[in-house]
């Protein structure tokens, strides 16, 4: 009896803990298909995920919501979205690994390199004129039926970014409710 209560626990915690993987890269294949726009051809698409060694936290600040006026006046209509909002968008940690086998794509080739791995192959993409996408994730947090995350990338010179998206779950699809750009050069 001991041991089907073991099994039955263990199960119960696998089921539950892949439930919120499975949802997150829900969340990240959004961003890699309708952000970024990878997978949308016949030819693969290369991405150089990086895991992060150390955690990082960032906190959004509200202003920067401020220049989404559809955003707005939703909140003017639903004032405790903008708490819900205040709330996921604060103390966002960077993801630290990255389970490609999650994602369901036949088109896009993924390879993991970690931060210090990072250093050196943009050391390599500026002096070769290399090309490479590196992208990094931020954990996803969550409030309910809202989920918010930051994905930074890099692909040479004057071409990187850091976003932050902003989903909503309606009808059970994760539908974009905002995008702020964070910074990009």
């Amino acid at each position: 009896m001991k041991s089907i209560i073991i099994v039955f626990i263990l199960f119960f915690q696998l089921s539950f803990s892949q439930h919120d993987d499975i949802a997150d890269y829900e969340i990240y294949s959004l961003i890699l298909t309708e952000q970024l726009k990878f997978g949308q051809s016949d030819k693969t698409d290369s991405i150089v995920l990086v895991e992060i060694n150390s955690v990082k936290m960032k906190t959004i600040d509200w202003w920067q919501f401020e220049r989404d006026s559809t955003l707005i006046a939703r909140i003017a209509e639903e004032p405790e979205l903008k708490i819900t909002i205040e709330s996921i968008s604060q103390n966002i940690e960077s993801q630290d690994q990255i389970n490609t086998i999650l994602f369901n794509f036949e088109n896009i080739h993924f390879k993991i390199i970690t931060d210090k791995e990072q250093s050196i192959l943009i050391d390599e993409m500026n002096k070769k004129n290399k090309q490479s996408f590196i992208i990094r994730f931020s954990k996803v947090n969550y409030n309910g039926n809202f989920a918010a995350i930051t994905y930074s990338y890099y692909c040479g010179g004057r071409c990187a970014g850091e976003d932050m998206i902003i989903y909503e779950k309606i009808d059970n699809k994760w539908v974009l409710l905002t995008q702020i750009n964070l910074w990009i050069a």
